[in-house]
Order: structure tokens, then C-alpha cells, then sequence
């Protein structure tokens, strides 16, 4: 019975010792694999807006003082009766970029001007306007921190 308890001693042994052997190898080949943090995806900031004159300039400046480096912001006004699109137009210095004054650019920062349609017609203006790896949609009176 000894011979019998030796010989699977010596197979945990040697079963064990190729699981560690795999695990380091595996351990070595990771160093040289980038990691998640090398994944630097562009990334729109989209920011629906209806009638936010009041904290538009607050927010949209927070959303441009980020300290990650490959985005840009989108602001879609949604049919606004304020002066909303016209405050960031002239307080970012907004140029047309398209013929029929919808599109505002400067930048990082884009304006797209639509009929009233609500939120999600909004958002989805922005989505297609977009071509970003990734999307963030914040509200136009949120304040975004900078990292």
C-alpha cells in the first residue's frame, strides 16, 4: 500500500510542478502583452440640450478641461427658445462647418442644431455625427470633473 500512496505522491508532485512551470510561463508572456490602460479609445462627450442658457457655458467648459486626451465634445441643441446655441457659439467662437448653419465647430468642440425632437432624438444626432470608439451622453447641466 505504500508503493501505491509513493506513486501518486510523485503524480501530484509532477501534475503540480507543470501547473506552476504554466503559470509563470504564462506570468512572462503577459509583461510583454499590452494592458488595458494602453487602450486609448476615442471618446465623444455628447451633450443634449434644450433651453440651458443658464449653465450651457459651465458645463460644456467643464467637459472640454478633461485630462484624458482623445475626445471631443458634442453639444446638440434640441430646437432651443433661449440662447443656448448662441452663447456657445460666441462664448467658444464657433465657426459653420456646414452650409445651412447647422453645424458649429471649433476645436474639440462641435454644436448641431435640430428641430425640437426630444432627448433621444438628441442623443441619436449626436451618435451619427460621432465617430468616436466610444460615447459618454451628460446632461447640458452636469458638470463633469476633470479626470
Amino acid at each position: 500500500m505504500s508503493t501505491v500512496l509513493i506513486i501518486i505522491a510523485i503524480y501530484i508532485l509532477f501534475i503540480t510542478t507543470i501547473q506552476i512551470g504554466l503559470i509563470v510561463k504564462g506570468h512572462r508572456d503577459s509583461r510583454d502583452k499590452p494592458t488595458e490602460y494602453d487602450w486609448n479609445p476615442t471618446v465623444s462627450i455628447l451633450m443634449p440640450c434644450f433651453n440651458e442658457e443658464k449653465s450651457i457655458i459651465t458645463s460644456v467648459t467643464a467637459a472640454l478641461s478633461q485630462t484624458y486626451d482623445n475626445y471631443d465634445v458634442i453639444v446638440i441643441d434640441d430646437g432651443s427658445t433661449d440662447g443656448s446655441a448662441q452663447l456657445l457659439i460666441d462664448g467658444f467662437n464657433l465657426k459653420p462647418k456646414d452650409d445651412d448653419g447647422r453645424i458649429f465647430q471649433n476645436g474639440i468642440l462641435t454644436l448641431i442644431k435640430q428641430e425640437n425632437g426630444g432627448k433621444h432624438s438628441a442623443l441619436n444626432a449626436g451618435m451619427v455625427y460621432s465617430k468616436a470608439e466610444r460615447v459618454l451622453a451628460v446632461d447640458a447641466d452636469s458638470l463633469l470633473l476633470s479626470h
